[in-house]
């Protein structure tokens, strides 16, 4: 149950050639957790801020079985998301607003709304992040996701290893999805 609530709070995000996390920090108070992974990919900028954006590529790598998503709205750096879960005990939307900036270099994302059908599901008070690509040496993109999150219960103990772990994990899955446009990239320019 919980890790299904996280995977709707970690939306949207990537490392070194479909790696893993370099650094991974996690704090939190109370009810609230910021979370931030950095990582690297060759992807040009344009490209990565392409895939992590676009409501095509994203129904690709944000996939459950109890997840279908769908778009609200899209235009050229915006765009609005609905994840609907259908879990057993309960139904749960959750829409999500993206932005990039004009440089590409930020890509943000945050919650507007959230409902569930019953109190099994914690509420998702507020949530939100963001990609930084914070250096780009030699056409290796230096990226820096952070994640934020508000519930309506205290996170402690297991609670936060879980939402570390679901990060990470969200992350090494978003990051192969990224490799597999990497080496086409690179094969596509090494032709041209």
């Amino acid at each position: 149950m919980i890790r299904s609530v996280l995977c709707v709070l970690i939306f949207a995000m990537s490392l070194s050639a479909a790696g893993t996390p370099q650094s991974t920090k996690m704090s939190r108070s109370d009810s609230a957790f910021t979370l931030s992974l950095t990582f690297t990919t060759t992807l040009p900028k344009e490209k990565l801020m392409e895939v992590l954006f676009t409501y095509d590529h994203t129904k690709q790598y944000v996939k459950s079985p109890s997840l279908s998503i769908s778009l609200i709205k899209e235009e050229p750096r915006y765009n609005v998301i609905k994840y609907h879960y259908n879990y057993l005990v309960s139904k749960m939307d959750m829409e999500i607003e993206n932005k990039i900036s004009t440089d590409y270099n930020h890509f943000n994302f945050e919650q507007t709304s959230f409902k569930r059908t019953n109190k099994l599901i914690p509420k998702v008070i507020s949530s939100g992040g963001k990609y930084d690509i914070l250096k780009n040496e030699n056409g290796t993109l230096l990226v820096k996701y952070t994640q934020w999150g508000k519930m309506d219960q205290k996170i402690s103990g297991i609670f936060e290893k879980v939402i570390q772990m679901e990060s990470v994990g969200f992350i090494k899955d978003l990051l192969k999805y990224v490799g597999n446009f990497e080496s086409k990239y690179t094969s596509t320019a090494q032709v041209n």
